[in-house]
């Protein structure tokens, strides 16, 4: 998921910085983040180790997170579609949402 979300998110950076936009590549990317989104949510946290337990909490707080940078790919895009273009402001949106989705992750694993 990580891979998946930073790969979108230099796509869209790129994107931007080029001045070309190439919204359809960037919508393959999605539905790949999106496919393995919904396989993560639906794997069962299970865990033996009773210290291990709080971590279910942060796995799903890492694979909400992972929705919510969806919903703001999907805002931007549709967006893009009817503008032609990606904005500084929404290239930072997903790079904010990037961010998120790698800060939720740390907490998990630390």
């Amino acid at each position: 998921m990580l891979t998946l979300s930073q790969n979108i998110t230099t796509a869209v950076t790129d994107q931007y910085n080029e001045d070309v936009y190439d919204i359809p590549a960037i919508k393959k990317q999605y539905d790949v983040l999106e496919k393995e989104i919904k396989a993560n949510t639906a794997k069962e946290f299970k865990v033996s180790e009773t210290s291990l337990q709080s971590k279910k909490g942060y796995y799903e707080s890492f694979n909400k997170e992972g929705d919510n940078f969806l919903a703001t790919l999907r805002k931007v895009l549709r967006e893009a579609e009817t503008s032609k273009t990606i904005t500084e402001g929404q290239a930072s949106e997903i790079q904010n949402g990037y961010q998120n989705i790698v800060s939720r992750y740390n907490t998990f694993v630390d």
